[in-house]
């Protein structure tokens, strides 16, 4: 019995979105494990996006040693393991805040990638703004580096 060439591209295309959808399920299933881990395991980011060491308040706790505290945002903590997505903002020259275009932050950098389109790093002037926001001291951008995405 002969397969004609239209039922094995159907046949195809069916495997090739199977196995898309076995990966994006595998994939979502090892964040979430990661996210979990991290969150049980109260790892903290180096940046602080989750926790933060402090003292508490004079009047409350012990002053002996610093104590870690989840970041907070409106009626979001860290501390949860849905984490807390936010918009990113950035601060201009005139100290306003300013939205950066499908930015998010959340409490794991891994979960403010995903969640993120990142469409700024390709659109030159919302990357130029985030280049001169920059309090670092050394240039973003080498001018010797071909920049022949922007």
């Amino acid at each position: 019995m002969a397969v004609t060439e239209e039922i094995l591209y159907i046949q195809a295309q069916e495997n090739l979105s199977n196995y898309i959808s076995l990966a994006q399920t595998t994939l979502a299933q090892i964040l979430l494990v990661i996210r979990r881990t991290m969150s049980g395991s109260q790892f903290v980011s180096a940046l602080e996006t989750n926790f933060y060491v402090g003292y508490p308040p004079l009047n409350v706790g012990d002053w002996s040693q610093p104590k870690m505290f989840p970041v907070v945002s409106g009626n979001c903590s860290c501390f949860s393991i849905s984490g807390c997505q936010r918009s990113a903002h950035i601060r201009d020259s005139q100290d306003q805040l300013i939205v950066v275009p499908e930015m998010i932050i959340d409490c794991y950098i891994v979960d403010s990638t995903l969640a993120s389109t990142l469409e700024c790093y390709y659109d030159l002037a919302c990357f130029q703004f985030l280049h001169n926001s920059s309090t670092e001291m050394e240039s973003l951008l080498s001018t010797y580096v071909n920049n022949h995405f922007l």
